[in-house]
């Protein structure tokens, strides 16, 4: 992706206001060329940043939010009222029913001194019927059912994804004949930072040797594939030596650096490898005396 565009993508982004399904309607309409789970990855990455400030913000006016829910649940309004809240304050709908829910049964526990943990919240989160008031465990099943960035579900699917991305990786490696150890075999093996696939017999792509090929489904911004690299590529470089990356939702053009020796970037399962042929390989004789 060219920077420009995607300089174009993050200024929207952040200069939106209210709930991301809809930052990521008004995406696809001014931006149809590109695919749906690049624009989502993106959103997501800068997503996250732009909550982190909007959440603080909110947790400081935390009363107010609160009042505004109780005023609303006493007249009668419609369910969705913490989906609603969430999209004034432009704040994920599920971080909006964590503070809510947070301050509704602190208020609760100031009179009948029945406290609860950060891990029962969690729980209450993760499963709504846990929360003792109904109108409430409603609105938060509602919240989180609505995130698609935020929240147990919004979790689950961004696991998944990476999962079907990694069998598709698998899938590619089988229909062209490399021998490997997947990354649940190595940790089996004892290694610690372990690739998602480490080639039995290196390969060749495009020219380059590669030993290890790691599964991204995310897009490769400068930032998220300078993280990946201190956390993770260096590391297999160090172990396996050279390798690939693929980031199966695009990348910045200014990621790949000609200079970079440890690993190439692709978007795409590469079709221009060269096994190597056994048989080419001269081994040399010794000559006893």
């Amino acid at each position: 992706m060219e920077v420009n565009v995607f300089q174009g993508i993050i200024h929207f982004i952040n200069n939106f206001r209210g709930l991301s399904r809809d930052c990521m309607l008004e995406m696809k309409r001014i931006y149809p060329d590109i695919p749906e789970n690049t624009l989502g990855s993106i959103l997501c990455t800068k997503y996250q940043k732009k909550m982190m400030a909007n959440h603080g913000k909110v947790k400081q006016k935390k009363q107010i939010v609160v009042k505004r829910y109780k005023e609303g649940l006493a007249a009668g309004e419609e369910p969705g009222l913490i989906i609603r809240i969430a999209k004034f304050y432009d704040v994920a709908p599920a971080l909006m029913a964590k503070v809510i829910l947070e301050e509704c049964l602190e208020k609760k526990n100031d009179k009948d001194q029945n406290g609860h943990s950060k891990n029962a919240i969690k729980e209450m989160l993760k499963d709504t019927t846990l929360i003792p008031d109904p109108d409430l465990a409603y609105e938060v099943f509602m919240s989180i059912v609505f995130d698609n960035m935020y929240g147990s579900i919004a979790d689950v699917t961004k696991r998944s994804l990476g999962v079907e991305y990694e069998v598709k990786l698998y899938h590619h490696v089988q229909r062209v004949g490399l021998s490997y150890k997947s990354e649940e075999q190595l940790r089996a093996r004892g290694y610690d930072k372990t690739p998602d696939i480490r080639l039995d017999v290196p390969c060749a792509v495009d020219g380059f040797v590669i030993n290890w090929i790691e599964s991204k489904a995310v897009f490769g911004d400068n930032v998220t594939h300078d993280q990946y690299a201190h956390d993770q590529y260096y590391c297999y470089w160090n172990r396996f030596g050279p390798g690939l990356v693929i980031y199966w939702f695009g990348y910045l053009e200014t990621v790949p650096q000609p200079s970079e020796k440890r690993f190439i970037v692709r978007d795409s399962f590469p079709e221009n490898i060269t096994l190597m042929d056994p048989s080419l390989i001269q081994v040399p004789t010794l000559d006893i005396c």
